[in-house]
């Protein structure tokens, strides 16, 4: 079976985009940042969303409610219904009690909730509740804990990012090309020519990690999200009846973005799951006295992954990708771009 590493760019046959790549700096930030004026309303959508699902600590007393059918939130005798069950019930079954087990970790067990997504704001994870879920998808969870071994010494033999790659792999496998693995080496317009638009992207780490080869995986994973996020300010360009190339004002600083032109990258290790949010922005330029195009990666989730895993950490990481994926899932959509 192919890894996450196994991935990365796969080339698709008859893509195309036309998009123009801007010639635009990056601003990191650290985990106090303040977003720019045209961004506001975005990062007041995010901070809000985020909440209970991309939670760098205490997601067991954090975490917020995701949808799914009442089989996942039965705690019925399980062991009684295996008996006749074809391949997909069984595997149902192993999602179900993997589900209980993470759910049966959280404070009140309030993790799973009423299968109504009408219920729920568009940003709450509903994989389990929409239509078009793979079994595949479904099965991402057991990736993270189906290897919850009694043995200490066995689990610690157990790679954690591998893990890790292989629930992103069977997540968000059938949204590509809206999602990719980032190689170590990256060229800015290698997405380009794979006809690949990622919408998130997900790097593998050193299996330990200095402080400074965290900022320095930062800065490869924008330069693969640059056509991504050249896309989401020609979008916001269209909407006001702008150029690209136009001479940008004060007044236009002001206009707000999309509240939710945002993608994500995901840095992860044996040690480390990382998550940055990725936005363009208009901001004043001190340099050039201008108003100009700036494109902005914030931290959003720093977990340190132990080893073992912890039940916290497994869920804090299974939340936020699901998170991650619902985000991809929306945001294809509005954008509804033909690659």
């Amino acid at each position: 079976m192919l890894g996450l590493e196994d991935t990365q760019y796969l080339p698709r046959v008859g893509a195309r985009r036309n998009t123009v790549t801007l010639a635009v700096n990056w601003e990191f930030k650290d985990f106090a940042w303040s977003s720019p004026e045209c961004a506001s309303t975005l990062s007041k959508y995010f901070r809000k969303a985020a909440k209970g699902y991309l939670e760098s600590n205490n997601i067991i007393t954090r975490i917020g409610s995701i949808p799914v059918p009442s089989r996942f939130r039965d705690k019925n005798d399980v062991v009684a219904r295996l008996v006749n069950q074809d391949a997909l019930q069984v595997t149902l079954t192993r999602v179900q009690l993997a589900m209980e087990f993470l759910n049966y970790h959280t404070e009140k067990e309030s993790w799973l909730g009423p299968d109504t997504p009408e219920d729920y704001p568009d940003y709450v994870p509903r994989l389990f509740v929409r239509d078009d879920w793979t079994e595949e998808q479904i099965c991402g969870i057991l990736s993270l804990v189906h290897c919850c071994a009694r043995s200490q010494q066995l689990a610690r033999e157990l790679a954690s990012e591998r893990l890790i790659g292989d629930a992103i792999l069977s997540i968000f496998g059938p949204h590509y090309p809206y999602w990719t693995a980032i190689p170590r080496l990256v060229k800015r317009n290698m997405v380009a020519r794979h006809g690949c638009l990622p919408l998130a992207g997900f790097l593998l780490g050193d299996t330990d990690m200095p402080a400074g080869a965290v900022m320095t995986a930062r800065r490869h994973m924008t330069e693969v999200l640059h056509p991504t996020m050249t896309l989401l300010a020609g979008q916001h360009c269209k909407r006001q009846g702008w150029r690209l190339d136009r001479r940008l004002t004060k007044a236009d600083a002001a206009v707000q973005l999309d509240k939710k032109f945002f993608v994500f990258s995901v840095l992860y290790s044996r040690r480390l799951f990382w998550v940055d949010i990725n936005f363009p922005a208009i901001k004043y330029s001190q340099s050039t006295k201008q108003f100009n195009w700036m494109f902005i990666s914030a931290p959003v989730m720093r977990t340190e992954c132990e080893l073992p895993m912890s039940i916290p950490t497994r869920l804090a990481i299974f939340q936020a990708l699901l998170f991650i994926e619902q985000h991809v899932y929306v945001l294809k959509h509005q954008l509804e771009v033909s690659l």
